[in-house]
């Protein structure tokens, strides 16, 4: 098992409070979430964290930032990654691409932790359910766990899918995004021939998670 997905399955099992994200990776901290999240409309911003600092002003994403201040008490970020982008922190961590990549998910799992939400699908169960390395099966059943929404699979999803792969992209990679259009606002991963395909006649944007991170944060 590698270190960046010792690091995750380590801060799973310990249940750690809410507080810094994993050492090294960006985000925020939220050990004063209590008091920015729960306070009243000029509770403190934090310098270079939440918003610009000064009183009134914080926010937890630029999506966050556009909302008026009831919506921003708790973002409601809701993210769909396909498997590959699961796997990403258990992947050969020398290649520069792969390991940039695995921070990037590993930064947004943490947030899908207390305020994001990791939203996964019956296309993504089975698929975890191939895998045929039970410690693998077992690290990415772990992450995947974090989701705290499951879209099933129904007639509506099936019959978008085959529109959807009427542009060129494999069956079940057109249910992952059938699915991520019925329940998320973003899907995510980190194969590139998905995200170039996505770029037309998909009603959801579909990104890459280091780019993702870099425009929301």
């Amino acid at each position: 098992m590698n270190e960046l997905s010792l690091v995750f399955v380590r801060r799973e099992a310990a249940q750690v409070a809410p507080g810094p994200f994993v050492a090294g990776l960006a985000g925020p901290s939220y050990s004063r979430r209590g008091v920015l999240a729960g306070g009243p409309p000029d509770a403190p911003g934090v310098d270079g964290v939440l918003g610009t600092g000064g009183r009134g002003v914080w926010w937890c994403c630029r999506i966050c930032a556009l909302r008026t201040w009831p919506e921003r008490i708790w973002c409601t970020m809701k993210i769909y990654m396909d498997v590959c982008c699961l796997n990403r922190p258990l992947d050969d961590q020398t290649q520069d691409r792969i390991r940039i990549e695995s921070e990037a998910v590993l930064a947004i799992l943490n947030r899908c932790r207390f305020d994001w939400t990791l939203v996964r699908s019956e296309v993504i169960n089975y698929e975890i359910s191939k895998i045929p390395d039970y410690e693998r099966w077992k690290l990415v059943e772990i992450i995947a766990s974090i989701s705290k929404v499951c879209v099933a699979i129904d007639e509506d999803v099936i019959t978008r899918g085959h529109e959807i792969e009427k542009i060129g992209l494999r069956a079940m990679d057109a249910l992952h995004i059938a699915c991520a259009e019925k329940s998320a606002e973003v899907m995510l991963t980190t194969d590139d021939e998905i995200v170039r395909k996505a770029k037309k006649n998909v009603e959801i944007a579909v990104e890459n998670p280091v780019r993702w991170l870099m425009d929301v944060l």
